[in-house]
C-alpha cells in the first residue's frame, strides 16, 4: 500500500511491487550521490509503473532499470550528474540533478541529453507527483 499522501495521485498509475532492498541499496552507487529519502520510500513501496497522473503520462523505472540507464557511459558524459527516473513515455526524460545540493527533479529532451536542454520541474518527489496531477 502506497503512502496515503500518494494514493490520492495515483488512482490510474499501474504501480509495481515494492523494489528488493539489494536493488534500493544499488541505486546508491550509481549516481555518487544519496537520492532523496522520499523518492526511495517511494521505491520502496512502488518499484515504477505506468500510467495517468492527471492529464500527464508518466513512466517511473524500476529500480533494476535506473541502475543500468543511469551508468550508461554516454548518458555520463553528455548529461553528468543527472539521475534519470522515468520519462514521459515520449521524448522527455524526468530526472534528479544530483549536482545541484537541493536534488531537484529536472525534465530533459532524451534527445540531446544534455544538461544545457533541462528544466527544472519540482524540489520533492510529492511536489513532483502532485504538480503532475494540476496540469
Amino acid at each position: 500500500m502506497v503512502n496515503s499522501e500518494y494514493s490520492k495521485y495515483l488512482k490510474n498509475f499501474n504501480r509495481n511491487p515494492p523494489a528488493s532492498p539489494s536493488s534500493l541499496a544499488a541505486i546508491q552507487q550509481v549516481g555518487g550521490v544519496p537520492l532523496p529519502s522520499d523518492y526511495l520510500a517511494f521505491l520502496a513501496e512502488v518499484d515504477g509503473g505506468e500510467g495517468f497522473i492527471g492529464e500527464n503520462y508518466l513512466m517511473l523505472w524500476r529500480a533494476d532499470e535506473l541502475i543500468s540507464f543511469n551508468q550508461d557511459n554516454q548518458k555520463n558524459q553528455y548529461a553528468p550528474g543527472l539521475f534519470v527516473i522515468g520519462s514521459t513515455g515520449g521524448g522527455e526524460a524526468f530526472a534528479y540533478d544530483l549536482a545541484d545540493p537541493a536534488s531537484p527533479i529536472v525534465q530533459v529532451p532524451f534527445i540531446p541529453l544534455d544538461r544545457e536542454c533541462m528544466e527544472k520541474v519540482e524540489t520533492s518527489f510529492l511536489a513532483f507527483i502532485k504538480g503532475l496531477s494540476e496540469t
